[in-house]
């Protein structure tokens, strides 16, 4: 499990990268690098306890659902534009 969080921290900073260029902003880009911070801290659980280690993942859950958000909302004004 340890590695499979450090592979999402790592896609997370890429995908980070990558929005903040798009049309989703650099306010998501942001909340994906926190998001990556805190998967990379939510990696070590046994330094970090549960609580941590939930929260972490809380916050990368709400991440996706952020994106989503923003991708849905974003095809609407470019449907909208046309």
């Amino acid at each position: 499990m340890h590695t499979v969080a450090i592979i999402l921290c790592i896609a997370t900073i890429l995908l980070s990268l990558v929005i903040r260029k798009s049309v989703l902003g650099k306010p998501v880009a942001i909340v994906g690098f926190v998001t990556a911070l805190l998967d990379l801290v939510g990696a070590f659980p046994w330094l970090t306890g549960s609580a941590v280690f939930f929260a972490c993942q809380a916050v990368s859950v709400l991440w996706f659902v952020f994106v989503g958000v923003r991708m849905i909302v974003s095809s609407r004004e470019v449907e909208e534009g046309d």
